[in-house]
């Protein structure tokens, strides 16, 4: 299957997610890309680079800019165009680090390289046009090169095949747990299947995730209430559907309503 590019977010709602399987570089031509993964935040203005690694729940937010307008390109690094790349490339230039990207999102420093190869998708994006094959196989390889010029934790970030497209399940829901997810869509975003995860989660906790996310919901706003938030300020922050839902759970963990604790 070919490299797609994806050449705008204007066909996005203005608070979206997105769950890719595959890395992505970004580039704001116009507008504002706002990114949030748990309380990490980035604001990608006019002109900015952003790496977003494979396979992580991001939550994207689009603004329009000064000329009122929104035009942000994705290129998309597919793990078969990963492969070919590395199976092709002198090692040599790649760096010795064995380190990789913790965060999920990077941002890639301005340069005449990043200007020049979005610059050049510039009449593909107007004419709404994909390029060849061949044209998309040189951009994607411009923008690997890039990318790997940019920071030695790319490198081991992109080049690693051994697990493909799973990531940790704890760090995934202790970053997520607030947000309205079913079992199949947690499954999706940690890289496996409905099956998978269930026998992966029973190896780190002895409860069902569904009952796991509770708990950690109801742990974090007793904590909360200890530093004295209000409880109507934040149940809907912490994912329960109402007031009393979230009482009821509360009362039933600790024996005692919230606002009593």
């Amino acid at each position: 299957m070919r490299e797609r590019l994806y050449t705008t977010l204007q066909t996005l709602s203005p608070a979206c997610l997105i769950s890719k399987k595959d890395h992505i570089l970004a580039y704001v031509y116009s507008g504002e890309l706002w990114i949030q993964e748990g309380d990490k935040n980035l604001i990608a203005g006019s002109q900015s680079t952003v790496f977003i690694r494979r396979n992580h729940r991001i939550r994207f937010l689009i603004k329009k800019g000064k000329d009122d307008k929104i035009q942000i390109a994705l290129l998309v690094l597919n793990r078969n165009f990963l492969i070919r790349f590395y199976q092709q490339i002198n090692r040599a230039i790649l760096s010795e680090t064995n380190a990789g990207l913790k965060d999920s999102f990077l941002t890639i420093p301005s340069g005449v390289d990043v200007e020049s190869l979005f610059l050049s998708l510039i009449p593909y994006i107007n004419s709404a046009k994909q390029p060849p094959d061949e044209i998309m196989e040189l951009k994607l390889t411009e923008a690997l090169h890039i990318l790997l010029c940019s920071d030695k934790r790319v490198a081991p970030t992109i080049f690693d095949f051994a697990e493909p497209w799973k990531i940790d399940i704890l760090d995934f829901m202790n970053n997520n747990f607030m947000y309205d997810l079913s079992i199949k869509e947690i499954a999706l975003y940690t890289g496996r299947s409905v099956a998978t995860f269930k026998r992966d989660f029973r190896k780190i906790s002895e409860f069902s995730p569904q009952r796991w996310i509770i708990k950690k919901r109801l742990e974090y706003a007793q904590q909360l209430l200890k530093e004295g938030k209000k409880v109507s300020d934040i149940y809907l922050d912490l994912g329960f559907i109402s007031l009393s839902h979230f009482s009821t759970a509360y009362k039933r963990e600790y024996g005692i309503a919230p606002t009593r604790g």
